[in-house]
């Protein structure tokens, strides 16, 4: 049940997240390094490699992926969207800390 309850949680977040956008957004790469891919999967081929904070445009989703175009306006690809976030700053926990810490590039 209480799987149920989390799991039900976690998606509707992904769908808030995902009705929130339009395109054009501007979103910002959260973690160290990701893989820009030519389709929405794992295994397609990777397009190129973004770094934190790096500046992406939104243009639409599909299967948790993100397909987004670089500020460069010429490389388009598709990005996991837990590698990317609407703002440039990540909050990070140390372990045995209460207070989390905010990052930004």
């Amino acid at each position: 049940m209480r799987r149920t309850v989390i799991a039900g949680a976690l998606l509707l977040l992904v769908a808030l997240l995902v009705v929130a956008l339009d395109a054009g957004d501007i979103l910002f790469v959260q973690v160290r390094d990701a893989e820009l891919r030519s389709s929405p999967g794992f295994l397609s081929t990777i397009v190129s490699t973004l770094e934190f904070g790096d500046e992406v445009s939104y243009e639409e989703s599909r299967s948790g992926f993100i397909q987004v175009t670089l500020v460069d306006g010429q490389t388009t690809g598709w990005i996991h969207e837990n590698a990317i976030a609407e703002n440039r700053t990540t909050d990070l926990q140390l372990q045995g800390e209460s207070a989390t810490r905010t990052i930004t590039s």
